[in-house]
């Protein structure tokens, strides 16, 4: 699988676990997406259809470092937004300790990855994608255990794609800055996978 497609699996990669939750009443009203300005570095060839209610990054660049860096902000942003969202939601203690964990670790990793993006001169998304955004209002309309139980789910098929989006990327990434980055969070991404699914096996 070619990096732009992981790309697009992560900022989309939920729709499993949306299957089961029920279509909000009304659609929600999107912002159009950002600007992004492009960094020199290795490209990829394939193309990838924009689905972010705008232009999408995969639509301005194949560079893969970039690629890396603005799906990685989209996703950090959707964690800290749906873990707030579980904290105001949510009775469960193992679920709120898990959502509180996601909003200190993805708020530390956002300000890192900004910090890293300044030095590249990279633009990067400053909001979740659109289907990352839909996930948030499906997740609005659940409660109680229905809500406990769609948010883990969500968090695993959220960082079973972030995983995997992180492995492709460091198999063609070349700027040893955006590699470095990557490397440090992906063990910290799988200790994430490995609790979202125990936590999950756990809820009735």
């Amino acid at each position: 699988m070619n990096i732009k497609t992981t790309a697009l699996l992560l900022t989309l990669g939920l729709s499993a676990a949306l299957a089961q939750v029920p279509a909000p009443s009304a659609p929600a009203q999107v912002p159009a997406a950002p600007g992004h300005h492009a960094m020199p570095g290795h490209t990829m060839s394939t193309p990838a259809a924009s689905m972010m209610g705008g232009p999408s990054i995969s639509d301005l660049t194949n560079d893969s470092n970039l690629l890396w860096m603005d799906a990685t902000s989209m996703s950090n942003l959707a964690e800290i937004e749906t873990s707030r969202l579980a904290l105001g939601k949510s009775q469960n203690p193992a679920v709120r300790g898990f959502a509180q964990k996601m909003i200190d670790h993805h708020t530390v990793a956002q300000r890192e990855l900004m910090a890293l993006a300044i030095r590249k001169n990279a633009r990067l998304a400053d909001r979740p994608g659109a289907e990352q955004r839909l996930m948030y209002k499906k997740l609005q309309i659940l409660s109680g255990a229905a809500f406990d139980r769609g948010y883990m789910d969500v968090q695993v098929k959220g960082h079973e794609a972030t995983v995997a989006f992180f492995k492709d990327y460091l198999s063609v990434g070349r700027d040893p800055d955006v590699v470095a980055a990557a490397r440090k969070y992906l063990p910290v991404v799988s200790g994430h996978l490995a609790e979202a699914k125990r936590i999950r096996s756990q809820l009735r």
